[in-house]
């Protein structure tokens, strides 16, 4: 019995340290507005923006996530409807497409809402730091590149 009471503890013991280990590892806790002001944060000290210019990014940050939490809360609403309508017993087609044209639309509010967002950050930068992050853009770029990533379509030589 004392064997057993033993062995149990030891068990708890070592779950207990290993949970403590993994939640020390570094990770993604931040979620994804911490891993935002993160990227933001080494962005700006590779770009060496001034001051003045980080209050200014941090502005148009804000006014960004403003003008599109409405359109993200009706995003998450509609992924939300698309799944019950594709998990009930009867598939509903016309109701799905509906879902799925009304899901497409807002998505192409916010690539447009970014695509400007994106272009009021550029504007405040010198074209020194452009270039810059116009490089960064590229190496992240190439680094998304190659085997079992997005954007790699196999060898084109073929020649």
């Amino acid at each position: 019995m004392k064997k057993i009471m033993l062995m149990i503890t030891l068990v708890c013991l070592l779950m207990g340290i290993f949970t403590v280990s993994a939640w020390a590892q570094p990770g993604n806790r931040l979620g994804p507005e911490g891993l935002r002001s993160e990227y933001t944060a080494r962005l700006s000290h590779k770009l060496g923006l001034t001051f003045d210019q980080r209050q200014k990014m941090l502005a148009i940050r804000q006014d960004f996530e403003k003008d599109t939490l409405d359109s993200r809360i009706d995003m998450r609403n509609k992924r939300l409807e698309l799944r019950n309508l594709w998990t009930a017993d009867l598939l509903d087609q016309k109701a799905i497409d509906g879902k799925t044209r009304e899901l497409n639309g807002i998505r192409i509010q916010m690539i447009n809402k970014g695509r400007l967002f994106r272009s009021k950050l550029k504007a405040i930068l010198t074209p020194i730091q452009l270039k810059k992050l116009n490089d960064i853009e590229q190496e992240r770029s190439d680094r998304m590149k190659g085997p079992g990533r997005r954007g790699y379509c196999g060898n084109r030589n073929w020649e």
